[in-house]
């Protein structure tokens, strides 16, 4: 984890008219907070995003090269003031994600364990809050079996890993690219009293011991990704194995759902204009 007393915040100056597309795509890649500063006609949107810092600020200036994008170094701490402002998310009636940091008066007052996930997403992505995750991870529990077999492709912090293995005594592996994600990760899942088993690559399988497939993926990325990943996401899957999709914008299905030709299409949740859905392997 990042123990550096310094931090680096990205900060882009947008219009009025790009604010919302600008942050949604922010949103989209994973950042835990965006703070807003106005000056004169013009915002400035400051996020920060761990040691991935550097790839998200190529990123933006490819998606958006007319926009100014600068570094500011500033104290550890003051980048982590959004932390007093976290709150608690309720997935549904029996379930929520409580910031770690919060834990203590969290088990003061629950009554299942099992009920309440902890999640610290330290430099990654995944507090719980955004609602691609709040939409997987509903779609999962209503349709993934107990003690099935899963994959969370592009983990983050480990929530939907994590709660599936403690909700539903699922038998996890999880991957992620970012740096760091395997330790937050292994945090996450101690403080939960769930194990999650790290896979190297998508295609390395053999922590489950189970064969080379699994009965459920997670993949919670952006449309981009999902459409590359589609042929991969096939290798590890069977037939009648269950596919959980977000992180795309109800617009992007369409030509997502082109990549998985080979599945179909059994339930959908969109929130706030990020589109789920859940999908089964026919052949």
């Amino acid at each position: 984890m990042n123990t550096s007393s310094e931090w680096q915040l990205l900060a882009v100056a947008v219009s009025d008219t790009e604010i919302d597309i600008v942050s949604d795509y922010l949103w989209s890649r994973g950042v835990v907070a965006i703070e807003e500063i106005r000056t004169g006609d013009v915002t400035e949107l400051r996020t920060s995003y761990g040691n991935e810092v550097e790839q998200l600020s190529r990123d933006l200036q490819q998606r958006f090269p007319h926009l100014a994008v600068r570094h500011i170094k500033t104290d550890r701490a003051v980048a982590d003031t959004w932390r007093e402002f976290a709150q608690p998310v309720h997935i549904d009636d029996t379930l929520q994600i409580v910031p770690l940091w919060q834990a203590t008066d969290a088990r003061a007052s629950m009554s299942d364990s099992n009920s309440t996930v902890f999640i610290d997403p330290e430099d990654v992505f995944g507090l719980g809050n955004h609602p691609t995750t709040v939409a997987a991870l509903r779609l999962a529990r209503r349709h993934v079996r107990s003690g099935s077999t899963v994959f969370d492709f592009g983990c983050g912090s480990g929530v939907l890993a994590i709660a599936m293995a403690k909700t539903h005594g699922c038998d996890v592996v999880a991957h992620d690219i970012a740096e760091n994600a395997e330790e937050i990760v292994a945090s996450n899942a101690r403080a939960n009293n769930v194990d999650v088993r790290w896979a190297t690559t998508p295609l390395d399988t053999t922590p489950l011991n189970t064969g080379t497939t699994y009965d459920t993926v997670l993949a919670n990325i952006l449309a981009p990704v999902l459409r590359d990943i589609s042929s991969v996401i096939r290798e590890i899957t069977h037939h009648g194995s269950l596919i959980v999709l977000a992180g795309m914008r109800a617009e992007q299905w369409p030509s997502v759902q082109e990549h998985y030709e080979w599945c179909a299409e059994i339930d959908s949740v969109t929130i706030d204009g990020w589109h789920s859905v859940v999908l089964s392997v026919r052949d």
